[in-house]
Formats: structure tokens, sequence, C-alpha cells
């Protein structure tokens, strides 16, 4: 599944790259074609800023060091404790169920 997620990402990414190529010569001659190029060019910036924003999470893009980048792996042990906890105490804890179960209505 990652594979593929990965896949469908750079084919994205480089049909929008190609098509913003593409509509170069032409941006001038055709309204239609400004605005085409206009999208081919907000797909590669949104592109490029999820890629960023979601590679930025887990490690440091281009294995540059920038700060608030690689978070969760500096994190990873908090961010579990704080999972588990929730789960644990608020989720799962017997009042919560209890509350949940007299707020069911059967009819």
């Amino acid at each position: 599944m990652v594979k593929n997620s990965k896949y469908l990402a750079r084919t994205s990414l480089a049909v929008m790259g190609i098509g913003f190529i593409a509509t170069l010569p032409f941006e001038h001659s055709n309204p239609f074609l400004g605005l085409l190029q206009g999208g081919f060019e907000a797909g590669i910036v949104g592109g490029l800023a999820d890629w960023f924003a979601v590679t930025a999470l887990f490690r440091h893009p281009l294995g540059i060091p920038i700060p608030h980048t690689s978070l969760l792996s500096k994190n990873r042990k908090r961010i579990t404790k704080a999972l588990v906890s929730t789960i644990e105490n608020d989720w799962l804890s017997k009042e919560s169920i209890v509350n949940k179960l007299k707020n069911i209505q059967l009819t």
C-alpha cells in the first residue's frame, strides 16, 4: 500500500510538472491555457508542500536538520505514553464505558 501511494504521489507530481512545462509556450495565446497552467502550477506547489510536511514529521527532509522536523521520531516515547494514557484513562476507563452505555437509547 505504501509503495502504491508513493508511486501515485510521484506520478501525479510528474504529470503536474510535465503539464506545466507543456503549457509554457502557450500561456499568453489562450486564456484557457493560462488557467490550465495555473492549475498545474498549483498542483506542483501543493504536492511539494504535502511531501515536505509529511516527510518533516518523520525525518529531516533532504537530510537537512531543519528545526521542528523529525518530530515523531524525537518524541516517540512521549507520544506513545500520551496515547496509552488517553486510551486507558479516557476511552476505556470503567466510568467512561458506564457513561457511554447509559447514554445508549435502544428505542
